[in-house]
């Protein structure tokens, strides 16, 4: 996976994120889902926290979490592969 130049999310990133939250899952994780989901890795599979991730970095307004956030999901999104 190519490391993403700006720390901020892109309008086309932020689509795409939603898009997978809502299409990926039963339903669409809130930011405090997400987080609980990330908090707690042990306990859910890749799939999911990937989908944390990608709600993170869409929703959160702190940039340091949305960075941790995109680099935990290219790790998982590698493993996947």
């Amino acid at each position: 996976m190519q490391a993403r130049s700006s720390s901020l999310p892109s309008p086309e990133r932020g689509e795409a994120a939603r898009a997978e939250a809502t299409t990926h899952g039963h339903h669409a994780l809130c930011l405090s889902q997400a987080r609980a989901v990330v908090a707690d890795v042990a306990c859910h599979g890749i799939a999911e926290i990937t989908r944390a991730c990608a709600v993170i970095a869409d929703r959160t307004d702190d940039p340091s979490e949305a960075h941790s956030a995109r680099a935990l999901r290219g790790i998982l999104e590698g493993e996947q592969t």
